[in-house]
């Protein structure tokens, strides 16, 4: 039976399953009720401050474990089942998801889905998106639509799925993704070098990455002004880190000094660290910036002083953390690259798009599918790009 309690703002229905969603979502439509989505709550700082809305639809009670195959390698869940829930069902399996994502205990796969948000080990094992092989999803009339399948070859139909990969709710509700799992890895490593400037730091990382060599993730983060550290992190059986740590160290120029160090768990520490939007008082900041322009981006930011700075060189993205919000602003739009806030506190974000410019062709057609999929701004209404 659907939860229903009460804030100040709106009331909070927390369905149960599948069906009790689409009968939420149909009587809103047919009533002209707007709703809030909710998730884990771990990323919810990374959205325009949208408008009020009626209902707010708390997904967790979704949390149900669909269909596993270890033997397929592959997976169903539902939207609120938690990272941690499958990271334990998984590895008494051998098997993994490879994801980069904070606060696993919380984190739902609806709400990382929703966020499109990925880390440095995206270069090798790709986004969330890329390991969705069918989703289910609730559209505007409360009706279910599928695509996809269980079958990791499956290439029938159009890759709907990939519409609401970081949509935010936007053009209908995520129930269910089908996914395609990997076996866990005998070992986990990183390389650590670090340097006095950023350019030095970044010609190294750019060296990893045009070699032969297969690493996991490689990104730079600023451990103080003035020294840029690069972790290349390798996975893989015993034997084959120790042949790729060696080879990566001698491909990381003159450092001022190397580690080599063991990693754990199923996060990637430095990335953790930098997006944890949780503390209201914080700014975070991902910009993107061409890989060849990294280098200049992370020295005109060094002028942070008091920030957090991450470079992923698998991706192009740079990332900054900062309690000092003013001049963080004003040194990103300086910067002149496309900035989207993550967390952006106060009223810094009264006004301001979040998610960042968009050319005007872009936005054309992503107002055309907000009217072909949502035309009564029902779902999370003024809370995606361009306050759609």
């Amino acid at each position: 039976m659907t939860e229903t309690s009460r804030t100040s703002h709106a009331t909070t229905l927390r369905p149960l399953n599948a069906d009790e969603l689409s009968t939420i979502v149909g009587e809103a439509d047919a009533e002209q009720r707007t709703l809030a989505l909710r998730g884990g709550r771990t990323h919810e700082r990374f959205q325009n401050l949208g408008d009020p809305t009626d209902l707010e639809l708390d997904l967790t009670g979704l949390d149900g474990i669909v269909d596993y195959s270890p033997v397929d390698l592959t997976l169903a869940v539902e939207a609120g089942v938690r990272l941690a829930t499958v990271d334990q069902l998984l590895a008494e399996q051998g098997q993994r998801i490879a994801l980069d994502v904070p606060h696993r205990g919380s984190a739902t796969f609806g709400g990382t889905f929703a966020c499109g948000l990925s880390g440095p080990r995206r270069l090798r094992y790709g986004a969330l998106k890329d390991m969705v092989i069918g989703a289910e999803v609730i559209n505007r009339e409360g009706f279910t639509t599928k695509s996809g399948g269980m079958v990791v070859k499956n290439v029938s139909g159009y890759e709907l799925a990939r519409l609401h990969y970081g949509a935010h709710g936007a053009f209908g509700i995520v129930s269910r993704l089908n996914l395609k799992v990997l076996p866990t890895v005998e070992s986990r490593a990183e390389v650590a070098a670090t340097y006095t400037t950023a350019e030095a730091a970044a010609e190294a990382g750019a060296a990893v990455l045009v070699s032969t060599l297969d690493p996991a993730a490689v990104y730079i983060v600023r451990s103080a002004p003035g020294q840029w550290v690069l972790r290349a992190q390798i996975e893989g059986s015993l034997q084959f880190a120790r042949v790729q740590l060696q080879a990566v160290g001698q491909s990381l120029g003159a450092p001022e000094n190397v580690e080599y160090v063991g990693i754990g768990g199923y996060s990637t520490p430095d990335f953790d660290r930098v997006v944890e939007l949780r503390e209201a008082d914080t700014l975070v900041a991902r910009v993107s910036v061409p890989a060849s322009r990294q280098a200049e981006a992370l020295a005109a930011l060094d002028a942070l002083e008091s920030a957090t700075l991450l470079a992923d060189m698998g991706s192009g993205l740079v990332y900054v953390r900062s309690k000092d919000i003013g001049p963080a602003v004003a040194s990103l739009k300086a910067l002149g690259w496309p900035t989207a806030y993550l967390a952006l506190p106060g009223e810094s974000a009264d006004d301001v798009d979040v998610f960042g410019p968009m050319d005007e062709a872009g936005l054309a057609v992503l107002r055309r599918l907000k009217d072909q999929f949502d035309p009564q701004r029902m779902f999370n209404p003024g809370r995606f790009v361009a306050f759609l």
